[in-house]
């Protein structure tokens, strides 16, 4: 089934994360809907996604429902310590209590 997942903008401390749900299986589709599910917050494009081990996602099969990834623009490095929100997120997807 599809995934519903919260995407962060990678180094914005204050982005409490936007819920996206996964539906299309092919990867560049996904890229940008997450795109389109983040244009509100001023972010484009979305060329990656990260998980809360910092790995790049590669397929739209490994974005676990109820999980937080992070949203990043091109090759731009992580800034994850200035994400509080990400972590209560990762923190709250690994206690079952997922992205509702």
């Amino acid at each position: 089934g599809e995934a519903r997942v919260r995407l962060f903008k990678n180094g914005d401390r204050a982005h409490k994360g936007t819920c996206f749900t996964v539906k299309s299986r092919e990867w560049d589709t996904v890229l940008r809907q997450a795109t389109k599910a983040l244009t509100s917050h001023a972010f484009f494009p979305v060329r990656r996604i990260v998980n809360s081990a910092l790995a790049e996602v590669q397929s739209p099969a490994s974005l676990e429902d109820g999980h937080a990834y992070i949203a990043c623009q091109g090759s731009d490095a992580l800034s994850v310590s200035e994400m509080p929100h990400f972590w209560q997120a990762v923190l709250a997807a690994r206690s079952g209590r997922g992205a509702s």
